[in-house]
């Protein structure tokens, strides 16, 4: 009954807010192969694989500084590493 409702909406908005986040991979990739020489292709298609499977490696970091230290230090790395991104 309504119980199941909120459950419905969550599960509804997350979907969508995965297919937004990840509907560019597709379109990054095409652009990447459409202006990259045709002998230089699969250098950068693999250097492309490489930053996608990076973000496995930085879930693990996270779990583990969250176990070890707190879910704070995690937000607090983030916040510095976001920090020093913006420097030209």
């Amino acid at each position: 009954g309504n119980q199941n409702l909120p459950v419905a909406v969550t599960c509804t908005f997350y979907v969508l807010r995965m297919i937004s986040t990840n509907s560019t991979v597709p379109l990054t990739g095409g652009l990447l192969m459409d202006y990259v020489a045709r002998n230089e292709r699969g250098r950068w298609g693999s250097l492309d694989s490489l930053v996608k499977a990076s973000w496995s490696g930085s879930a693990f970091i996270g779990g583990f500084m969250v176990h070890a230290y707190g879910i704070y230090s995690v937000f607090f790395v983030t916040l510095v590493a976001q920090i020093i991104a913006t420097i030209p």
